[in-house]
């Protein structure tokens, strides 16, 4: 399959916005705005969300704000966050390192809120892809079994931790795995 002009279905959806291709995945044929397509993630099935498609050339692709050029299905190369490294939070300024969700199957770069939690405070759950974190940079937001004694909350700004011991926690917490060497900072129970 190669490019093809596809027909704009109105009204047409925005970016990361769910979605269903018509037909084969990366086929065009969807309900995503010009310069989006509907971005699976399993050959399989049909739904998933409007993404940007890279502008530029394949030797210097373009992407606007935080995001990279993924070029993995050269048919089509699209926008993505940035992964990262949650023990070192190696993303941008404004930006902390989480992992949403099933959605992901690696950690990503995130907007951050102007008015963040901290260290311990209540939090909305994970964001939806797109969306912005409302902890701090650096911090990730918990809910059982996880949440009880870091907060009065049902949901708390928390720490990443380094299983293997490198990035301790804060005093009054410890490490509990949740992805390879990636922990989280908990109340003992």
């Amino acid at each position: 399959m190669g490019w093809h002009c596809a027909d704009i279905v109105e009204p047409a959806l925005p970016e990361y916005a769910d979605c269903l291709v018509d037909g084969l995945p990366n086929s065009g044929q969807d309900a995503c705005d010009v310069g989006f397509y509907c971005r699976t993630f399993n050959p399989n099935v049909n739904d998933g969300y409007c993404a940007a498609l890279c502008s530029g050339t394949s030797d210097a692709p373009i992407c606007t704000d935080a995001l990279v050029c993924d070029q993995t299905d050269e048919l089509t190369p699209f926008c993505s966050v940035r992964t990262c490294d949650p023990l070192a939070q190696d993303c941008s300024d404004g930006q902390t390192c989480l992992n949403l969700g099933l959605l992901f199957m690696d950690f990503v770069c995130v907007e951050t809120s102007a008015d963040a939690a901290g260290f311990r405070e209540s939090c909305v759950p994970t964001p939806e892809f797109g969306e912005e974190s409302n902890c701090a940079e650096g911090l990730t937001c918990v809910t059982f079994p996880y949440a009880p004694g870091l907060c009065s909350g049902l949901a708390c700004c928390t720490a990443f931790c380094d299983v293997g011991g490198s990035l301790d926690c804060p005093t009054g917490t410890s490490c509990t795995p949740v992805s390879g060497d990636v922990g989280i900072c908990i109340v003992a129970p």
